[in-house]
């Protein structure tokens, strides 16, 4: 199974990015099966959302049905994950571990973990520690990406067992 990182899942989905035509090769040549998490479902909602910054031209059957701005980006998250035939979205574990002098969720306190890990070592931003974080609590192996920073730090990663396929 493949986790796609959203920067794949955006430039497969939309003709305006400039990556789309290989995020497209490369996601028909794997072939799947694909999975995503609860935190990518987060990031496609803020970069949709973000029309300032990006110009997206959202597929015309939602533009035609969708009644707000939300209906807009709900919709076209549904759309991409059904473009991409997406066969699993991994869950929250939904446990609270008291840490910090708080609580938080196991996959933050996991994140932490890892962040302080390979932070020292890697330019890997906080999205990306929860993507990978995500993958270790469900024995996802395979990340394709279009960051070279990741690509970057594939040795360290290679050691928690997780592959790094980035796409050119």
């Amino acid at each position: 199974m493949y986790y796609l990182d959203t920067n794949v899942i955006i430039a497969y989905g939309f003709r305006e990015e400039v990556h789309h035509k290989i995020a497209k090769k490369a996601v028909n040549n794997l072939k799947g099966p694909f999975c995503i998490s609860a935190w990518s479902l987060v990031e496609l909602a803020a970069a949709l959302s973000r029309q300032k910054k990006m110009q997206y031209k959202f597929p015309p059957e939602i533009e035609r049905i969708a009644q707000t701005p939300t209906d807009k980006v709900e919709l076209t998250i549904r759309w991409l994950l059904k473009k991409l035939n997406i066969q699993k979205i991994l869950p929250d574990q939904g446990k609270l571990i008291k840490d910090f002098s708080t609580e938080i969720t196991v996959e933050h306190l996991e994140a932490i973990k890892l962040a302080l890990k390979i932070a020292f070592q890697h330019m890997i931003g906080a999205g990306d520690i929860m993507h990978l974080t995500y993958m270790l609590n469900h024995g996802i192996k395979n990340f394709v990406t279009l960051e070279e920073k990741i690509e970057k730090s594939q040795n360290t990663l290679a050691t928690l067992g997780i592959h790094i396929i980035r796409i050119r």
